[in-house]
């Protein structure tokens, strides 16, 4: 999935901000390739194997809440200090 939002994200950034200086040019049919892939890849896995989803979906999920803790960071600490100074 991680590689599929990257293959997304670098076609994305190609269309829309051509003139962004980058060190490696590569053709966007490779972005494309790579989505196809791996979307291939992800629906062999969801016909074939569909008990392994449920082990994706807890890593996936515990993924995104450590991703959001790290956002909200600021937040948390700025709300656990508060916390802290009124008692």
């Amino acid at each position: 999935l991680v590689m599929g939002l990257f293959a997304f994200c670098g076609l994305w950034m190609k269309a829309t901000r051509p003139t962004l200086p980058r060190a490696i040019n590569t053709h966007p049919m490779m972005f494309v390739l790579g989505l196809f892939l791996v979307a291939t890849a992800f629906t062999a896995v969801v016909l074939l194997h569909p008990d392994v989803l449920t082990y994706f979906y807890i890593y996936y999920g515990v993924t995104v809440l450590m991703v959001m803790t790290t956002f909200a960071r600021v937040a948390i600490f700025s709300a656990f200090l508060r916390i802290l100074s009124h008692s």
